[in-house]
């Protein structure tokens, strides 16, 4: 069994990075390139297979982050709250509600760029 090791994204290679330290210093391996593990989970998987002890530290899915806008940022007006929560409902939760918040990314600024707002269908 390997060291505990941390999964980065390293875009500029478009691959996958398993990075450890032990007692002869920092190290790195590539896991994958981007075609063959598309999300942080398969490059995770990737690593368990190669014998690393991958970090214990969970990372917040979309679902427990709107969680805490419900909680803390809703808006208090009712047809504020009631759009939004119906657009919590239909669009994000049934797309991206048990994604890793890691695996999503925002818009590309291509799309924005060809006037293609954030915010649009």
């Amino acid at each position: 069994m390997r060291s505990r090791a941390r999964i980065v994204r390293n875009n500029r290679y478009q691959t996958w990075n398993a990075l450890w330290t032990d007692e002869s210093g920092s190290h790195s391996i590539k896991l994958g390139d981007f075609s063959s593990l598309p999300d942080k989970t398969d490059a995770t998987n990737r690593a368990i297979e190669l014998g690393f002890r991958v970090s214990d530290r969970l990372l917040p899915t979309v679902s427990n982050l709107l969680d805490g806008f419900r909680r803390d940022r809703m808006p208090e007006r009712f047809s504020a709250r009631y759009s939004t929560e119906q657009w919590i409902n239909n669009r994000i939760v049934p797309k991206w509600g048990t994604s890793l918040i890691t695996d999503v990314q925002g818009p590309s600024c291509g799309a924005m760029a060809q006037g293609a707002r954030p915010g649009s269908r």
